[in-house]
């Protein structure tokens, strides 16, 4: 993924060849043996990470024999709405397969979502007409504590999820549209600079990017991840009516400043919001890409 937005924001060869040598080196090996795919059959390995590397053998058999299209369309609306599946990654990773132009990371990219998936939940109640509603409604909410003192993303969503008070939140938007998500996401990270907010930004990103191939209410529950997500860092306050700096550096002196970045979350989030505010044209994007660069790195 890390490559890919390099790639997009302008960085030459040697650069990506130094970035591949640098990361390379946090990579595990798969398994090289692993249980056969029970019944031969993907879904069987739904929530199973010991079918990793058997999994993605199947998956680039059946790339091979049914083609993209057909193999993206078959799973990916299956996981729909298993959209947060281990803190959104599945879904991004799996945005950045597809955007990439190259079917390499197809297999894999499907299978770290099929063997970490995880559904939020469903309930039909609609109480909220529009996503903005619904996040005020989390913001004020007591019922949630403000702090999960959990060691991940995932972590905390699922003890959001636990609380019988988020029954209330669940599919519950009557007109949820992603463009309100993404500005939604992109609100919240320019009030925080939240990493686990970051997330959110890149999710709706790449759930933009693979609406060909989701279900039909993938919007639905993207919503309801994202606001579980919002509750398990504090309900934060938020300005919706904030307005672009006048005085934001270009996107040229952004991408050239997160090129020289080591951290994978900078080169994704600057490329997302480079692709977003390419398509919602708000300028908040690049407000949210350059407070991510503003930020001492880890490295320093």
């Amino acid at each position: 993924m890390a490559l890919v937005a390099l790639e997009r924001l302008g960085a030459n060869d040697d650069r990506l060849r130094q970035y591949a040598g640098f990361y390379e080196r946090r990579l595990r090996s798969k398994p090289a043996d692993e249980p056969p795919l029970p019944n031969d059959n993907w879904k069987e390995a739904i929530g199973r990470p010991a079918l990793e590397t058997t999994l993605a053998r199947r998956f680039a058999v059946d790339l091979r024999a049914k083609g993209r299209d057909a193999l993206l369309h078959e799973v990916i609306a299956r996981l729909t709405p298993g959209v947060a599946s281990e803190a959104f990654h599945g879904l991004i990773r799996t945005a950045y397969a597809v955007e990439s132009g190259d079917d390499v990371d197809i297999p894999d990219a499907l299978t770290s979502w099929v063997i970490g998936y995880a559904e939020l939940g469903r309930r039909n109640e609609q109480r909220w007409d529009t996503a903005a509603d619904a996040f005020a409604a989390m913001h004020r909410d007591e019922r949630f504590p403000k702090d999960f003192a959990s060691r991940s993303i995932t972590a905390s969503i699922l003890k959001v999820i636990a609380i019988p008070a988020f029954d209330d939140y669940r599919l519950a938007i009557r007109n949820v549209e992603l463009r309100d998500l993404a500005k939604m996401a992109v609100l919240i990270y320019l009030a925080t600079g939240d990493f686990t907010v970051l997330h959110l930004v890149t999710a709706c990103h790449a759930t933009r990017v693979l609406v060909p191939y989701l279900a039909a209410d993938a919007v639905d529950h993207l919503a309801v991840a994202m606001l579980a997500a919002y509750a398990s860092v504090g309900r934060p306050a938020f300005d919706v009516a904030i307005q672009p700096a006048q005085d934001l550096p270009d996107w040229p002196a952004l991408a050239a400043r997160a090129i020289n970045r080591d951290d994978e979350h900078d080169l994704k989030l600057v490329y997302s919001c480079r692709k977003e505010e390419e398509h919602y044209g708000w300028r908040l994007h690049r407000m949210a890409a350059a407070l991510r660069l503003n930020r001492r790195p880890a490295s320093a």
